[in-house]
């Protein structure tokens, strides 16, 4: 079948669209080479979640029609498409995903806000709760002993079409270092009757499972408390009881382990990313009986394997006990100016580059589901010139469904380039450049991102775009500490807040000078928590006059307390932070700061706290500095809690500090 789809690509055109996702709430973008307006950006995505059935009857996606309206969901016939589809609205919550987890079943996850303060770190002022809606009898099912917060599909359990296997914890545990050591629980469910079963339970020895798509679980990791190892366990098929299968110290930085796929011809032959004594990850074979690793299957010279990538049919039946036949793992993925894959299988790779070619600026495609045949699909695409848009794949024809940002032209968008450049200490750091239109040099926005230990390969970005529309010049550097480009890459941040990762982004700067893009007196630094946090240090190093002012979004000011903070849970959770969360204090610095700050802060951000926010307020305004705190009202730290207030709040703010307080006249003048 794989192959008969790929073959239908070659010539496959864009048929008629079908558009769900179009808003009406605005105006067809002018010609004008003004910058959109700010309502364009605020607005949050038009279409989102969208996946077929399995059975390829139907199509279902998440839809928001106004500027502050909540989403509903949407289930449409595939073969009659201009019919009234099945609406599903909350009332006093709001729908935050949808998928599905058989053929006439939805698994529904929504929210509410349901607090007025946050509980503690990580806790927030959302609850969110999970229902199963049955669409054959239209009928929602109410899931027994509902009263989780997070919760993952564990096993779509695809010999069992009425259940599903999914996991929760008992505990937040979201972003807290080495959080794959925290229990979880495992539950059956009847999507018939709403009843659970439990399945398997958290405990130090094995705190989380894998399993596979029978049901079975496979891979278990747990802390030892004595010898303070992170211990890895393996089951085979038939296995009753979990097999220790790896140790790894918790008190060295030099290796990390992860588990991704088992062999069809052995299965005491698994696959696993680590470093393994080098300073770039690898794909690697490991023997589950000798508890060791025997071969690299893959590795890359310049950056780390980021994922790997399975089928993109999640229903076939490809861990079946007798299927032998095709690749474990069917590609890599890698990270550099863009996401890449290296293919094993060559008909995967035919069918996404098939894709790619076939849809309008195509650069980051995904088969986000397929039915159980393959004979329908749902491919979404995202890039610099694509906020983000939705494709139906079905009898070798692609529809256009709808997109996040119908209303943004992709000729509205700046392009993205990816470059590299010294540091002061021969250190190469990588860097994505947003563009604006017309010719430069132009005033420039470092934005680093969060994190700030994580990886980040620019896709689509709505922040760099909106400046980029705005006139301005965004550099995104992959400074020491961020992932993805090496063990040494990320371990040369340790302790270095405000000090060598503030060089990387310095001399990012003096680069851009020098290749005439910016000019000394026309740059700013905008960013988000570490980001934030990295305005504030640039801001109160006394001795760095690079920046004519800085915007703190959700920023860490107190390095004491963040690390009182984040560091909790097991020991080597709170000595990882203690002994990397370390440098320039911007709360201690707050009398040298020579430049305007403007702080914005969601007032019930559960992971940076808005104490960080009004304390260096405080303290800025008891040292007479020029600055400014925007509160965003009933705002968490994540995107997902930004709405159109929020949003209409923080770009007209950006824009006005940038245009109007940064430097003696504003960067543009």
């Amino acid at each position: 079948m794989l192959k008969k789809i790929a073959g239908a690509l070659l010539s496959a055109a864009l048929v008629s669209p079908v558009i769900f996702g179009t808003s009406s709430a605005f105006a067809q973008t002018s010609e004008s080479t003004a910058p959109l307006p700010i309502e364009y950006w605020a607005v949050r995505s038009a279409m989102s979640n969208v996946a077929v059935s399995p059975n390829g009857k139907y199509v279902s996606f998440m839809k928001i029609q106004g500027k502050d309206a909540d989403p509903v969901i949407e289930i449409h016939e595939i073969d009659s498409l201009g019919k009234d589809p099945i609406r599903l609205d909350a009332t006093k919550m709001e729908f935050v995903a949808v998928n599905w987890v058989g053929d006439d079943y939805l698994l529904i996850t929504a929210r509410q806000q349901v607090r007025r303060f946050i509980e503690d770190v990580n806790r927030g002022t959302y609850e969110s709760r999970v229902i199963a809606y049955n669409v054959k009898e239209k009928e929602w099912i109410e899931l027994a002993n509902n009263d989780f917060g997070a919760v993952a599909i564990a096993s779509l359990l695809t010999d069992e079409p009425d259940s599903i296997l999914i996991q929760t914890f008992s505990t937040p545990v979201e972003g807290l270092a080495n959080a794959s050591f925290f229990r979880a629980d495992y539950y059956k469910y009847d999507l018939k009757t709403g009843r659970r079963t439990t399945v398997l339970r958290g405990t130090d020895k094995n705190s989380q499972a894998e399993f596979d798509a029978k049901g079975r679980p496979r891979f278990s990791q747990g802390y030892d408390t004595v010898s303070k190892d992170y211990v890895y366990y393996y089951r085979g098929k038939e296995d009753s009881s979990w097999k220790e299968i790896y140790r790894l110290p918790s008190y060295g930085y030099d290796e990390e382990l992860q588990f991704v796929g088992i062999s069809k011809q052995d299965e005491n032959i698994v696959y696993a990313i680590a470093f393994n004594g080098e300073d770039r990850s690898a794909l690697w074979a490991f023997d589950t009986n000798k508890g060791a690793f025997i071969e690299k299957v893959y590795q890359r010279p310049d950056v780390d394997i980021l994922a790997v990538v399975d089928s993109h049919n999640v229903w076939e039946k490809s861990d079946s006990d007798d299927d032998k036949t095709g690749p474990d793992i069917v590609g890599v993925v890698y990270g550099t100016d863009r996401y890449h894959i290296d293919w094993f299988d060559a008909e995967e790779k035919a069918l996404h580059e098939g894709l790619e070619a076939a849809i309008p600026n195509g650069y980051e495609i995904n088969i986000t589901s397929a039915s159980r045949d393959d004979s329908v699909m749902v491919v979404s695409n995202q890039g610099p010139h694509d906020p983000g848009s939705f494709y139906l794949f079905k009898d070798g024809q692609l529809s256009y469904l709808g997109g996040t940002k119908p209303h943004i032209k992709p000729e509205d968008l700046a392009d993205v380039k990816f470059i590299k450049y010294p540091t002061r200490d021969g250190h190469q750091i990588p860097a994505y450049l947003t563009i604006p239109k017309g010719e430069g040099p132009w005033p420039l926005i470092v934005l680093p991102h969060g994190g700030p230990h994580v990886s980040e390969v620019i896709v689509w970005d709505e922040w760099s775009q909106f400046l980029a529309n705005n006139g301005y010049l965004v550099m995104q550097p992959e400074y020491r500490g961020s992932r993805g480009w090496g063990l040494s890459h990320w371990q040369q941040s340790f302790a270095q807040w405000g000090k060598l990762m503030a060089d990387d982004k310095d001399d990012g700067v003096k680069y851009l000078i020098e290749q005439g893009m910016t000019e000394p007196d026309k740059v700013a630094m905008f960013g988000w928590s570490y980001g934030g946090y990295a305005a504030l240090a640039a801001a109160t190093r006394p001795e760095v006059d690079v920046y004519q002012c800085v915007i703190a979004g959700a920023p860490v000011s107190d390095l004491p307390q963040a690390r009182a903070d984040f560091a909790k849970g097991i020991e080597a959770s709170e000595r990882y932070i203690d002994e990397t969360y370390d440098g320039l204090n911007p709360l201690e610095h707050a009398d040298k700061v020579k430049i305007p700050v403007m702080i914005i802060h969601g007032d019930v951000d559960q992971r940076v706290p808005y104490y960080h926010a009004e304390r260096m307020a405080k303290k800025l305004k008891k040292f007479n500095k020029d600055s400014k705190l925007v509160t965003l009202k009933k705002a968490d730290h994540f995107s997902n809690t930004l709405f159109y207030d929020h949003k209409t709040t923080l770009y007209t703010e950006i824009i006005d500090w940038l245009e109007n307080r940064c430097g003696p006249n504003g960067l543009k003048n």
